[in-house]
């Protein structure tokens, strides 16, 4: 009743790799990743954030950068 439904995981993943192309067109090489309680099921129904991870594929330095927040819009 209360854990997110699947119309709302697949609404997610379909803003995530929205997100992830719009991302591509700058960085070709970058990864987007869900996360979180939203992915593995401890979400609940219209409360969860989205976490991701962005990762870049030619990057090698073993540096790791946090973002609190993106805003794409």
């Amino acid at each position: 009743e209360n854990a997110v439904s699947k119309s709302e995981v697949d609404n997610i993943n379909s803003v995530m790799h929205d997100v992830q192309k719009y991302i591509r067109e700058v960085f070709p090489d970058a990864t987007l990743q869900l996360f979180g309680s939203f992915c593995n099921g401890f979400g609940f129904k219209n409360q969860s954030d989205m976490d991701f991870c962005l990762t870049f594929g030619d990057r090698d330095d073993g540096k790791v950068y946090y973002f609190n927040e993106l805003k794409l819009f």
